[in-house]
């Protein structure tokens, strides 16, 4: 988030706040005891092996045991899907009325670490203790949040089938895994379902922003004297980047475009790849041409062995 923003919204609740009769203090929560009609939001260090958001571990049994002897209402904030990946926690039924699941943007790690990002799904457990007692009318309301083995595997079923069947509702979703002994709930379709519509839209502007870097960078650094009659063109890109896939990152798409750029380059003057490279790299040092140094690199260079060769003749 930009600085900027962060001192508008500071500056904002600051002027909300400076009337009302708020008091901040900074203690550990077991100090904390609240009576009837209070209300609790609870967001604590998240369950994850993610070192860059915590350092050390909270005890969830404790944190769940002290919760229990609170008397006013609480909104637990916790684990809920990075992805696909269920990461949930098995939180106690009798700490929570609704489990709801809320959007929370992206992976901002994804990004920096030059991955598509993944979608957040965070989840909400709501407690009042005023509520009714639960019937079984309440029962369809209330979203269990146990930890799922193999959920990986149960999501690739469903994304199977709904890539298959767009139209297919969740329940019916869930009768056709039940009838194939996979066991699934409504909730985790609708999550799946959500993700990859979300994820579509993500991976297609992510694609689109990969492209334009790369085209740049091919621009500035491939100058040789035919250069101009030999263009990686956008579609191109785009093709190569639907093929790389969901670990798409710029310098991947970067060496396959360059690989692609030098076989055309090639063609289109009669060299052979290594050949082509070996001019590349000359200019890049400042060197002059000599024949020798053609003949010793003929063919020899690894962006433009066979291999590559073959991939680039299939696109």
């Amino acid at each position: 988030m930009a600085p900027e923003k962060v001192q508008a919204l500071a500056e904002d609740w600051y002027h909300r706040l400076a009337s009302k009769d708020v008091c901040f203090s900074v203690r550990d929560y077991r100090e904390i005891t609240t009576k009837a009609g209070d209300l609790l939001y609870i967001d604590p260090p998240y369950e994850s092996g993610e070192w860059r958001y915590y350092s050390g571990k909270l005890d969830f049994g404790e944190l769940f045991a002290w919760l229990r002897e609170q008397q006013g209402d609480h909104l637990l904030s916790l684990n809920g899907f990075l992805g696909d990946d269920d990461r949930r926690l098995e939180v106690p039924a009798d700490l929570y009325d609704r489990h709801r699941l809320l959007d929370n943007g992206v992976n901002p790690f994804d990004r920096l670490d030059g991955r598509m990002p993944r979608l957040v799904t965070e989840s909400l457990y709501i407690k009042r203790r005023g509520a009714p007692s639960k019937t079984k009318e309440d029962v369809p309301h209330q979203e269990p949040a146990p930890p799922i083995p193999n959920q990986n595997s149960k999501s690739a079923e469903i994304r199977s089938l709904l890539e298959a069947e767009p139209d297919l509702s969740g329940p019916e979703v869930v009768r056709r895994l039940t009838e194939r002994g996979i066991e699934v709930d409504t909730n985790l379709v609708r999550v799946v379902r959500h993700h990859a519509r979300k994820a579509n839209q993500w991976e297609s502007r992510w694609r689109e922003a990969v492209c334009r870097q790369v085209e740049s960078r091919l621009n500035s650094m491939l100058a040789l004297p035919f250069s101009d009659n030999v263009r990686v063109t956008h579609d191109e890109l785009m093709s190569l980047a639907v093929l790389v896939g969901s670990g798409l990152s710029e310098d991947h798409l970067f060496h396959l475009a360059r690989a692609l750029w030098v076989v055309q380059y090639a063609r289109l003057t009669g060299q052979s790849a290594g050949t082509v490279e070996a001019e590349i790299a000359r200019r890049a040092r400042g060197m002059k041409t000599t024949p020798d140094v053609d003949d010793e690199l003929n063919e020899g260079d690894s962006l433009g062995d066979i291999h590559r060769l073959n991939i680039m003749d299939t696109i």
